[in-house]
């Protein structure tokens, strides 16, 4: 039994106390839990089964959509949303560039899904450590094949967003790529974004936003966010939810449907 290495950053999201490590589980000797890490990844979510009923929140949690959802998946839906097709390159590259302020410190990949942008992290080798963060165990099963595929030394996790296993101010950045539309609690996890990264951290993110409403375009979106819970933002709604989470300095690229924005943690 060992301390968890990187103990200043990975918590307990009960306590924030320190984690202990075996080959085969990891625990919080203060709350007294005890979880089997025989998956690759550190479970700890302390949430039960997901609470969602639409279809969004809930495709995610499925193995064979984790299977498609980097190669036809997410470059499907980015497309239709921004009205031309995907450049991931280019989403990637300026990501990179929003996130250069986070260099030689550790970095996390929020809702991570198969891990596409957290193993393009580690391969940078510009950061201190690479955490990948999500809620899925398919996606998080998928994650874990991928970096051991490749090498990289990503540490996937299981937890939520709304109650994230790091320390306060204990990361230099952090990204949330097409995963705002469909958390729960935007604001409450964008409060744990705020209190996990350091003063003048980075958070750079992308989602869904309202396109320009005519005819009886507004009716088919609303009745898609209904159905699916898939939540479509206003630009100054996504500003206003970063600033009251203490994330200012708020930049963004739009396209249709389509943002990718970056804040900074308050110095």
């Amino acid at each position: 039994m060992t301390r968890l290495q990187g103990s200043d950053v990975v918590v307990c999201p009960d306590c924030r106390g320190g984690l202990e490590l075996s080959e085969r589980w990891v625990g919080c000797p203060c709350c007294g839990w005890r979880r089997s890490r025989e998956e690759g990844y550190l479970p700890l979510s302390l949430a039960g089964a997901p609470s969602h009923r639409g279809i969004g929140p809930r495709a995610m949690h499925w193995r064979p959509l984790a299977k498609i959802y980097e190669r036809i998946w997410r470059p499907t839906f980015v497309t239709i949303a921004s009205r031309r097709w995907h450049d991931l390159e280019a989403e990637q590259t300026w990501i990179e560039a929003h996130l250069l302020a986070a260099a030689g410190g550790p970095v996390v990949d929020l809702s991570c899904g198969p891990g596409l942008m957290a193993r393009r992290m580690a391969r940078s080798d510009a950061y201190a450590g690479v955490y990948a963060v999500d809620l899925s165990t398919a996606m998080l099963e998928a994650c874990v094949a991928s970096c051991r595929s490749d090498s990289l030394p990503v540490v996937p996790i299981q937890a939520d967003v709304a109650r994230l296993p790091f320390a306060s101010r204990s990361l230099a950045g952090a990204h949330a790529g097409a995963a705002l539309h469909l958390w729960e609690e935007p604001l409450s996890a964008l409060v744990e974004v705020g209190r996990v990264l350091r003063p003048g951290g980075v958070f750079v993110a992308s989602t869904f936003v309202h396109p320009p409403r005519y005819g009886g375009r507004h009716l088919i979106e609303d009745a898609f966010e209904r159905l699916s819970e898939v939540r479509f933002y206003d630009h100054d709604e996504l500003e206003g939810l970063c600033a009251a989470a203490g994330l200012v300095r708020f930049e963004a690229r739009r396209q249709g449907a389509w943002i990718l924005f970056r804040a900074q943690a308050v110095s």
